[in-house]
């Protein structure tokens, strides 16, 4: 992947000067090859070369009411392109607006989203947990470009809560998400029934 560390570096002082109550600290550098397979995080840029994308995780310390917080920028890069979202085909994958005063930075989200259908996914990440998981969300990100429906990102949202894989091809991806619809439609005709059968033993 191409990069230029001159203007990474534009981004950084950019922030420090727009941030003036803010204190950086270390840079944090990750690559994502096509597989959605991430590097262990660096603090050199030098993990993008063999990488589709690279993301950059600019941290800082933050003051909440008397105590110190901690969060992080997100800058994510594409063969010189530069943006706070990944752009692929029809999709964009970013992070939620980062706090910078008053609150505790508890989660932070990876959001993707369908620029025509705005049908969206959201992966909940505690704490700055997310760094470390960015190939997991580049994985679910790829996975919700199978998806032609609201119906079919909550599945994957669902798989995400379990902690389940959701490397599947397209077919197999559609048989997925109808077994479990149809799971689900048995499920609720059976609360539906036991709700019923109370009702009736209660009269």
């Amino acid at each position: 992947m191409n990069y230029d560390v001159n203007l990474l570096n534009e981004w950084v002082n950019g922030l420090r000067t727009m941030n003036g109550t803010l204190h950086f600290e270390k840079l944090r550098y990750v690559g994502i090859d096509a597989n959605g397979n991430s590097t262990p995080i660096s603090s050199s840029p030098m993990v993008f070369r063999e990488a589709k994308y690279g993301v950059l995780f600019a941290n800082y310390r933050y003051l909440k009411i008397s105590q110190d917080a901690f969060s992080f920028f997100t800058l994510f890069i594409s063969d010189n392109n530069y943006n706070d979202y990944l752009e692929e085909n029809g999709w964009i994958m970013s992070l939620d607006e980062p706090i910078t005063t008053t609150y505790n930075t508890n989660n932070r989200i990876c959001i993707i989203k369908n620029l025509t259908s705005n049908h969206n996914l959201k992966l909940l990440f505690r704490g700055l947990s997310i760094q470390e998981n960015m190939g997991k969300c580049f994985k679910y990100f790829k996975a919700a470009q199978l998806c032609t429906t609201q119906q079919e990102l909550d599945f994957l949202s669902e798989l995400y809560r379990n902690e389940e894989s959701c490397n599947f091809d397209q077919q197999a991806f559609k048989e997925k998400v109808t077994l479990y619809y149809k799971g689900k439609g048995v499920e609720n005709y059976r609360e539906f029934l036991d709700r019923v059968e109370i009702l009736i033993s209660n009269k």
